[in-house]
């Protein structure tokens, strides 16, 4: 009891100088709390933009043929000149048409010639078969003689009528105001009704026709804000065109028309907005995209720094009472992102008629967003700006993690500075290197690689690809094939890279173990394995009776 108290009283004289000590010093600084900069937001209505894939046409495209045959004897136009309604644009030769037509006018003065004579004939057997001189049979014979002739004049006035018009079809006329397409025909040519290709376009580009698609989401989207298509159509605001080469166009347009048929065959809606053309600059047959202003009410707008991503969840922290709370939010990603991509894919395989389902585009993007670029390579083995896949960049900080780097190998013969070793082989090493009182190897911990999404364009995706097959199907067979060749690659169809590039559904590998290392033979090959079946070594069974 004794030894025990003596115990205490040295605890308690070593508790009062360390206090003493303690007070002797300066006081410890107090604790600042950490600033950050608070933003302020407040609903607001924003207007962002939506883009929309579009071809563009002129208000009516008219192709010219000819309406009878003959050679070309005189082009009347130029290609791209402005034409008026009626104005000549080709002459047929009319040799032939107007000779037909002196035929057909003889013809029916002939035709009026035996007409007068049918007609006395006639008069003439009336009046004797009133006197009782002739028979019936006469008068009746003469009255159809009469009728023959009447209808033979009425027969050659259409031939001289169908002459004139065949006459006048030799100068082919524009049916409208518009503008001359190609040319393709020169003077000398043979034309015909039935020609493959028209002898021009004329196109009335006073104002133009852009057509562009909606899904079906987004034409539902539309209608429930403006309760319907016809209010949607009046209260819809003014959309703009972008061209091909990325220029805004000057001049605005509006919708009008939305299609009240979805295409079954690629889900869309087709819309109609007219742009005028005061100055010709949009030529039929282009393409540009259309803008439409889409204005999102009650919306916060927030910087993307500000946000932070866990499990495809994104977050913001928000002050409550002082304190800071993280809080999910939901963002509209417009002007870019995975929607974007979906979107402009969507809209080329549409415009090109093709079905596509929601599988293959999650399988397009994933391999348009598989690449990345190294930023810092770490203690990897990437280099920096280096362009690799995603998950190989995973693999290799899965590699590393948790593991060491050596810095000081100090009296360590296995070890050396700059190499990575696991946690378990640098404890044993250590712990030999302090049973001989020897220096301890020095470590820090290994640092994984850090890098940026880019976004790759469809062709480049499939070009780089692991699967050669994919790339040799989509574009540049022969290089990707011999670079195959040279490097003796081997192509194991892993994943569903060939879906995106063949269009089809290709069993890229089952995804199940039992298949995982399948191997395809002859079959007298596998009966003589299985026949000399006991001559193998187990080794997976030797491995169980040695655990045992």
């Amino acid at each position: 009891m004794i030894t025990m108290n003596r115990k205490w009283m040295r605890l308690m004289v070593l508790v009062g100088c360390a206090a003493l000590a303690a007070s002797c010093k300066q006081a410890p600084a107090a604790q600042t709390e950490a600033e950050y900069a608070v933003l302020r937001v407040s609903p607001s209505d924003k207007v962002l933009s939506t883009t929309y894939s579009a071809t563009i046409r002129g208000r009516q495209d008219i192709d010219i043929y000819p309406q009878v045959s003959g050679f070309l004897t005189q082009l009347c136009v130029e290609e791209g000149q402005a034409v008026r309604k009626g104005q000549v644009l080709f002459i047929i030769d009319q040799v032939p048409y107007k000779a037909a037509l002196e035929t057909a006018v003889a013809n029916v003065e002939s035709a009026k010639a035996g007409l007068a004579t049918a007609e006395l004939t006639y008069n003439s057997k009336k009046e004797l078969f009133a006197k009782k001189v002739v028979s019936e049979f006469d008068l009746k014979t003469a009255e159809n003689s009469y009728l023959t002739a009447k209808a033979g004049l009425a027969q050659a006035k259409a031939q001289e009528v169908s002459a004139r018009n065949n006459l006048s079809y030799t100068e082919v006329k524009s049916p409208s105001d518009g503008v001359i397409g190609t040319l393709p025909y020169r003077v000398g040519a043979l034309v015909s009704a039935s020609l493959p290709q028209p002898l021009t376009t004329v196109s009335d580009n006073s104002d133009m026709y852009v057509y562009f698609s909606m899904t079906e989401n987004q034409l539902l989207a539309l209608t429930r804000q403006y309760g319907s298509k016809a209010e949607a159509l009046k209260n819809m605001p003014e959309v703009e065109l972008q061209l091909n080469d990325k220029s805004m166009y000057g001049e605005k347009g509006r919708i009008e028309t939305i299609s009240g048929v979805v295409d079954r065959n690629t889900g869309t809606a087709s819309l109609r907005a007219v742009f005028p053309n005061k100055n010709g600059l949009l030529y039929s047959g282009t393409s540009g995209n259309v803008i439409l202003p889409v204005t999102m009410k009650g919306s916060l707008v927030i910087p993307q720094a500000t946000t932070f991503e866990i499990q495809d969840i994104t977050y913001v922290y928000k002050v409550v009472d002082g304190k800071a709370q993280s809080a999910p939010v939901s963002v509209t990603r417009v002007n870019g992102g995975q929607e974007y991509i979906v979107n402009e894919v969507q809209d080329v395989y549409r415009m090109q008629g093709v079905k596509i389902n929601d599988k293959h585009f999650e399988v397009i993007v994933r391999q348009m967003m598989r690449k990345v670029e190294v930023v810092d390579p770490g203690d990897t083995r990437f280099l920096e700006q280096q362009i690799v896949d995603k998950l190989e960049v995973m693999d290799e900080n899965d590699r590393i993690w948790g593991k060491k780097v050596v810095t000081d190998p100090g009296d360590s013969q296995t070890l050396q500075a700059g190499q990575i070793v696991t946690a378990r082989k640098l404890r044993d090493e250590n712990s030999m290197l302090k049973r001989r009182d020897l220096k301890l190897v020095e470590v820090r911990d290994a640092i994984p690689a850090t890098a940026n999404q880019i976004l790759q364009g469809i062709t480049r995706a499939a070009l780089q690809t692991n699967s050669f097959m994919s790339a040799a199907s989509f574009q540049e067979t022969t290089k990707v094939l011999n670079e195959a060749a040279i490097n003796g690659k081997v192509d194991r169809l892993e994943g569903l890279k060939e879906n995106v590039i063949c269009g089809h559904l290709i069993p890229a590998g089952t995804g199940q173990r039992e298949f995982d290392k399948l191997i395809v033979g002859a079959k007298d090959e596998f009966d003589r394995i299985f026949a000399n079946r006991k001559n193998v070594v187990d080794f997976n069974a030797m491995d169980k009776d040695d655990e045992e």
